[in-house]
C-alpha cells in the first residue's frame, strides 16, 4: 500500500482513509493489471502461454516496483517465507485470471441452449 500511496501522492491519515486506500489498491490493482492478460490472450490466445507470460510480468512488476516505491528490500533479501508467499499469491492470481479469460472467450455456440434466457423455452 505504501507504493500505491506514493504513486497516487496520497498519504492516508485516518483509519477511514487507510481502509479506502486498501480497497482501492486491492481491487484496482487486480482489475487494472488483469487487463494485461486480456492483451496477451488476444496475442497468444487464452492459453497457458499467455498466463505464464502474464505471471512473469506480474512478478517482474512486484520485484522491480516494490523496492523503490514500497520501501521493501530488494527481492533477493526477502525472507524465504515472504518470497514463497508472494510467488504463490501471484501464481494463483495469474491462473485464476487465465481461467476467467479463457471462460469468457468460449464461443456462444458452446453455451447451453437456454443460456441467457430468463425462462425455459417451453415456458416462454
Amino acid at each position: 500500500m505504501i507504493a500505491a500511496a506514493r504513486v497516487l501522492r496520497f498519504e492516508p491519515t485516518t483509519t477511514r482513509q487507510r481502509q479506502l486506500l486498501f480497497v482501492l489498491v486491492h481491487w484496482g490493482y487486480g482489475s487494472f493489471v488483469g487487463v494485461g492478460h486480456e492483451v496477451l490472450s488476444r496475442r497468444f490466445g487464452p492459453t497457458p502461454k499467455s498466463t505464464a507470460i502474464f505471471f512473469a510480468g506480474v512478478k517482474t512488476m512486484a520485484f522491480t516496483l516494490l523496492p523503490p516505491l514500497g520501501g521493501t528490500p530488494v527481492p533477493w533479501r526477502w525472507r524465504r517465507d515472504v518470497l514463497a508467499t508472494s510467488l504463490v499469491q501471484h501464481a494463483v492470481y495469474a491462473v485464476t485470471t487465465g481461467l476467467v479469460v479463457a471462460r469468457l472467450a468460449t464461443p456462444a455456440a458452446a453455451e447451453p441452449a437456454n443460456s441467457g434466457r430468463f425462462l425455459p423455452r417451453a415456458m416462454a
